[in-house]
């Protein structure tokens, strides 16, 4: 091709024809420039397609992780507002007259004794925003979204740790010395391994409960109350994780649908 349009340059001289060669010179000038714009643009097309293809692949990963935290929280919820109508039927019983001694209550007072945690799946989002690759996001209310929901997270599950430190433990140590746990949880089975903390064949139990004394024990009431609290707040604080989190993969999925 170069040496097709050496040969008409060069004829063009050849025949005198100056203003026609400067003409042709130009014109081929103009068609290198225009080739070189078509390249940038093809390249530029394809950066911008494959940008769009890894912020595609991102947000589709973000929005899996977002439905599977939905999923978790919404079973932490479930979980400790079990607790806490256990909480509840436990402190009922001490208003009772004389007391209500049956194996529900012993039921729900085992019940209480459980806690658990549960944490969101953020690691795409914290990679995104801690790369400095969170502008791969076109859309820049999406950016914040995502931004706000890391913060918003982590603020909840500070919440979430607080509760669980300033009434859930203290009320647990509190409960353990006025109440036989083992007792308790011996009525679901025991587990006989070698690891087990019951024997095979059990004689007799140690410090077994009067669960009628239990009732009339203040700094019982006082630790299943600080228990109460603890485990209603706890399920009010993974509602709301469970609500950001359906919230932003609902404005994900829309956006990508765009």
């Amino acid at each position: 091709m170069i040496k097709f349009f050496r040969n008409i340059r060069k004829k063009l001289l050849q025949e005198g024809k100056t203003a026609n060669y400067l003409k042709y010179a130009v014109g081929e000038i103009i068609l290198v420039v225009i080739g070189i714009l078509i390249a940038l643009q093809v390249n530029n097309w394809n950066e911008n397609r494959k940008e769009r293809d890894r912020e595609t692949n991102l947000l589709d990963q973000i929005e899996k992780d977002l439905i599977q935290s939905h999923k978790t929280f919404n079973t932490a919820e479930k979980f400790f507002m079990d607790k806490t109508k256990s909480a509840a039927y436990v402190l009922r019983a001490y208003w009772e007259k004389d007391g209500i001694i049956t194996d529900s209550l012993v039921v729900h007072m085992r019940n209480l004794f459980r806690s658990r945690r549960e944490k969101p799946f953020t690691g795409t989002i914290e990679s995104l925003i801690y790369s400095g690759d969170i502008n791969i996001v076109k859309s820049g209310e999406l950016r914040n979204e995502l931004i706000a929901y890391l913060g918003e997270v982590n603020a909840i599950l500070s919440d979430i740790e607080r509760f669980d430190e300033t009434y859930y433990r203290p009320a647990i140590k509190d409960a353990l010395k006025l109440v036989n746990f083992p007792e308790l949880n011996l009525q679901e089975g025991g587990d006989y391994t070698e690891y087990s903390i019951y024997p095979k064949k059990i004689q007799k139990i140690p410090f077994q409960n009067d669960y009628g004394a239990i009732l009339s024990q203040r700094d019982l009431y006082v630790a299943f109350h600080m228990l109460s609290v603890a485990h209603r707040n706890q399920a009010l604080k993974y509602r709301d994780l469970a609500i950001i989190s359906n919230s932003l993969q609902k404005n994900i999925s829309s956006y990508l649908k765009k």
